[in-house]
């Protein structure tokens, strides 16, 4: 199956990004295309004496059929480039976990992530307006503040426009550059970088909880050290933020009841099934390639890997069938 998704996935991926890098010959061939339909529609009686009606006939449609492809294909290029990307849905998940429903209670808990702010534009803005609306509670931002050093201005004064009563929390990406830096930065616009570090929350007056936040650098060893910070009782459940989904496998070893993660952009282009099949052809992820999009579990511990609202020039700035998303939780008891 693997091998067939390559043989018919590869050559077609190869060609959009081939297109999206000179969209313009692609506009050149279509109104070349247009041209020569015109001139066979202008002359085609001449044409027809000269070469048949058959033909002709045949002619036209090659040429009709091509036109349309052209035009559908570049259709879903100017969409990919400039519609999907700024189209941020809000995506409710529902976590059913009994001690993390009752942190939560009357809580609006939300995760963005892979923001990968290079400008205050259509996108940020329309990120805000929708934060805004939702008026969280708490909000949790899994890495990927910026793409390069330059975007930290331009980040801080987008971020600065959101609230949220019990804070901002956030962890680094691998885009980030490190955390010292961004970590005070941050600060001074009531956004806390947690860098494997433990936090025990009450919000209103709910049960607490324990907020644990790595840097990923070593997901393994980091887990195992801010576990042993955490208190065993039963009664506080844990949430891990982290930026990459691998974290699944040693988070539920440590007995985690949720991590939220971004990094993959939810594979950016094509059905879900394709953008895992890929992921797994190219290597991405190691042993963790299925660990794409949504929601996972692996024994108590249950995994959301937000599809993020950037994407970041470092890759293909485009997204097809893989909306940008902002994420709204809602906790249910078992």
């Amino acid at each position: 199956m693997v091998a067939l998704i390559k043989f018919f996935y590869r050559p077609f991926l190869d060609l959009y990004l081939e297109i999206y890098h000179h969209p313009l010959v692609l506009l050149v061939i279509l109104l070349v295309f247009i041209l020569i339909s015109m001139l066979i529609l202008c002359w085609q009686k001449k044409l027809a004496s000269g070469i048949g009606k058959g033909i002709l006939r045949f002619i036209s449609i090659i040429i009709f059929v091509a036109t349309f492809i052209f035009l559908f294909t570049y259709s879903i290029v100017i969409y990919s480039i400039y519609i999907e990307p700024n189209w941020i849905k809000v995506e409710k998940v529902t976590i059913k976990n009994t001690l993390l429903a009752n942190a939560f209670e009357g809580i609006t808990a939300i995760q963005i992530t892979d923001l990968h702010i290079e400008e205050f534009g259509y996108r940020e803005k329309k990120m805000i307006k929708l934060l805004n609306k939702l008026k969280p509670d708490i909000l949790f931002i899994t890495g990927d503040f910026i793409t390069y050093p330059e975007g930290t201005e331009l980040c801080l004064e987008v971020l600065k426009n959101i609230n949220a009563q019990y804070g901002i929390w956030g962890i680094v990406g691998d885009r980030d550059g490190g955390s010292g830096n961004l970590k005070e930065r941050m600060k001074k616009i009531n956004i806390t970088i947690l860098t494997n570090e433990v936090k025990k929350l009450n919000l209103g007056n709910n049960p607490p909880f324990w907020l644990i936040g790595i840097n990923g650098d070593n997901i393994p060893d980091e887990i195992k050290d801010v576990r042993t910070k955490v208190s065993r009782a039963p009664q506080l459940p844990i949430i891990l933020l982290v930026h990459y989904p691998e974290a699944l496998i040693p988070a539920s070893d440590a007995r985690i009841d949720l991590v939220l993660s971004g990094d993959t952009h939810g594979g950016q282009i094509g059905p879900l099934f394709l953008r895992k099949y890929w992921r797994r052809l190219r290597g991405v992820g190691g042993g963790s390639h299925e660990f794409i999009a949504g929601l996972y579990k692996m024994g108590a511990t249950q995994l959301y890997i937000s599809r993020g609202v950037g994407i970041g020039t470092h890759h293909i700035p485009v997204r097809f069938l893989c909306h940008p998303e902002i994420t709204m939780f809602k906790f249910e008891k078992n």
